[in-house]
């Protein structure tokens, strides 16, 4: 009797799973606490037991936080199928309800989700997001289903990666700063003592400084305040003396109020491709060209050039 008690002490919980799975996704105890809505210690708790249940050991502990370990990461898409698999059982005697997993920086995800929640009607979207350049490293992990990305970021032969419009990317800045930085267009050498408004992103614990695509090198630049979303950076350039190089259609509400100004640098022109990668399997292509139609339709046409960064950027 005893022993049969200390087996079912050891069962595996499929919370325990998901909870693993959330400090996988997010990077961190905290996080996935936070996700989860339950303490770190709580989450710490859930992990020790997956572990003892399996034998393995699914996170290295050191002073300066957690990481996943490798027996961790490879146990991580059998975990996902088996939670998938439950939840088809679940599911059973349910109506069929279609579900997209969507992953892209947070500006993608705010301008564009809308227009693809729209297009199908019939699916369940799930949002993720995720930094510049970070989608493309997990495309061989099922962690989602189509990703929104700017530029050539490289991905799979199992993905599918349409071109589906140009992004515009360009300086902007409050009116008085503006005036400030003298009549358009505006020299490079001009910015290079300006305080720029910086992108920084929170991944697996550690925070990182991120590539706003801007042609001035981060270090010909002074660094001015560093914000996870490009909204805020958009509201703290409306409210500072600082400039953010932003992607056009974000800044395009505050362009409208009058709240910030397009700053014409001599030189810069940037534009970048929309990405929409979907994996082949799990996205049928009657769903891509629901999701690729949309995007076109608020953006303009694809051009040959991914990228184009006219001479004198800095």
């Amino acid at each position: 009797m005893r022993n049969r008690s200390n087996r079912c002490e050891r069962d595996l919980h499929l919370a325990d799973v998901a909870t693993f799975l959330g400090v996988l996704r997010l990077g961190s105890l905290h996080g996935a606490a936070r996700a989860l809505g339950v303490t770190p210690s709580q989450v710490s708790k859930a992990v020790a037991r997956l572990e003892q249940h399996l034998g393995v050991k699914l996170l290295v502990r050191s002073t300066r936080g957690v990481a996943v370990s490798n027996e961790g990461r490879a146990l991580a898409p059998r975990f996902e199928d088996l939670l998938a698999r439950v939840r088809d059982l679940r599911a059973a005697d349910r109506p069929t309800e279609a579900r997209l997993t969507v992953a892209g920086s947070a500006f993608m995800n705010a301008l564009f989700l809308p227009l693809i929640v729209d297009a199908l009607p019939g699916h369940r979207v799930l949002s993720l997001d995720m930094p510049p350049g970070i989608a493309g490293a997990y495309a061989s992990e099922p962690f989602f289903d189509l990703a929104l990305t700017a530029g050539n970021e490289s991905w799979p032969d199992s993905w599918v990666k349409v071109c589906a419009g140009m992004l515009r990317q360009a300086l902007f800045a409050s009116p008085e700063l503006a005036r400030e930085l003298g009549p358009p267009p505006v020299a490079v050498e001009r910015l290079r003592q300006t305080p720029f408004i910086v992108p920084i992103y929170s991944y697996r614990g550690h925070i990182m400084s991120g590539d706003d695509g801007c042609p001035l090198p981060p270090g010909e630049r002074r660094a001015g305040h560093e914000t996870q979303t490009l909204a805020l950076a958009l509201v703290l350039a409306q409210r500072t003396h600082q400039l953010v190089f932003a992607p056009e259609l974000a800044a395009a509400a505050f362009v409208r109020s009058g709240a910030l100004v397009e700053i014409p640098v001599v030189g810069w022109n940037v534009i970048e491709p929309l990405q929409v990668a979907c994996h082949g399997e799990r996205v049928s292509a009657s769903v891509q060209r629901k999701i690729v139609a949309a995007l076109r339709a608020a953006l303009p046409e694809a051009a040959p050039a991914p990228r184009a960064v006219e001479a004198g950027g800095g």
